[in-house]
């Protein structure tokens, strides 16, 4: 008899709650799924609602993105656990609301929603050759334009202009993991929507936004980003920013190829990634 082709391995980071958790559950019917997330109690009610939703073999591990070490041991617990991980969905991300030095003296937002993914995903590597990185952008990602040079707390923090520095990071990211990796690692950046989750509710104006009309569901936010996990490759163009599962153009910032070059090797210094370019 022929053998049982084995489950794809899903790993999802800020997996405990909104569109993250959503997606696992979605996913889980069809994959093993591994969920990352900061805090234990909602980490464990999202490995209970994914196992229920058919999600037997599926794993969890608590790690905080404000720590590259946690990022580090992470990537170690993965690497030995998963021979193989056919999808990395880079979603964790937050905006804070006051400016916050990290233990490794980066700006709090800019390293939970971009340096950290950079790692993780970086120490991956061949873990994911075959596989794909999926990572959470926003339509936000226009009102930044990032400065490779800079990712300590400036001096007159702004939190939406870092926050959209970060997701602008995130599409810059996914463009040159497409040219340095592709084609043995696929790579999308997707903007989930207005969602209504836990997302900002530090931010007081934003958690009233929340309860205006026109946000959607954490499910609803999670379709992109399950159908670019699960699409055939030819289905869509790795690199790609996509939005309501269709290829945009993001803005003419998140497009430079010069910039996408120098924030790689500047996040690469600021991880401690060794610098070196595999594209062919």
């Amino acid at each position: 008899m022929p053998s049982t082709p084995s489950r794809s391995v899903i790993v999802v980071t800020g997996a405990s709650a909104g569109i993250g958790r959503a997606a696992a559950v979605a996913l889980a019917p069809d994959a093993e799924i591994v969920l990352v997330g900061r805090d234990r109690g909602r980490l464990d009610d999202a490995l209970a609602e994914v196992r229920a939703a058919g999600g037997h073999d599926a794993a969890a591990y608590r790690s905080d993105f404000a720590a590259l070490s946690d990022v580090r041991d992470l990537a170690a617990v993965l690497h030995h656990t998963y021979e193989r991980i056919d999808v990395l969905a880079n979603n964790a991300g937050l905006i804070s609301g006051k400016g916050i030095e990290t233990v490794d003296g980066y700006e709090l937002t800019l390293q939970v929603n971009h340096l950290a993914g950079f790692l993780l995903a970086n120490l991956l590597r061949d873990r994911l050759t075959g596989g794909r990185i999926i990572t959470t952008s926003s339509a936000v990602h226009a009102g930044g334009r990032i400065d490779p040079a800079h990712f300590t707390l400036a001096p007159k923090y702004r939190k939406w202009r870092s926050y959209a520095e970060s997701k602008q990071a995130n599409i810059l990211f996914t463009r040159e993991a497409a040219r340095r990796w592709g084609p043995e690692v696929l790579t999308a950046a997707f903007h989930p929507g207005a969602v209504r989750s836990r997302f900002g509710e530090e931010t007081g104006l934003f958690r009233l936004a929340k309860r205006m009309p026109g946000f959607i569901s954490p499910e609803a936010g999670a379709r992109t980003l399950v159908w670019l996990a699960t699409a055939a490759p030819g289905d869509f163009t790795s690199g790609g920013y996509y939005v309501r599962g269709k290829r945009h153009s993001p803005s003419s910032a998140a497009s430079d190829d010069k910039v996408a070059h120098a924030l790689w090797d500047a996040s690469a210094r600021a991880t401690g990634i060794p610098l070196q370019d595999n594209s062919r």
